[in-house]
């Protein structure tokens, strides 16, 4: 199974964005990533069309369970 960690913002005009980290460490915790996900909100390097993501909605971890089909 495949899985990754999706950050959510949005600003005050309600435009969202979202974040697929798909490389991170299982260990992390719900402090870790409310911390960076402050430090991105402070850093306003996302930007909507009327302004930066400046809040934070939410984290979670999405798994993917693929399978396969035979073709032949």
């Amino acid at each position: 199974m495949n899985s990754y960690l999706q950050l959510k913002f949005k600003n005050g005009f309600n435009e969202n964005f979202s974040l697929r980290i798909n490389n991170y460490n299982p260990e992390v915790t719900d402090a870790q990533i409310n911390q960076a996900m402050d430090r991105i909100v402070a850093s306003g390097i996302f930007t909507g069309k009327k302004s930066s993501y400046d809040q934070k909605v939410s984290a979670s971890l999405v798994t993917i369970q693929e399978k396969e089909y035979d073709l032949e």
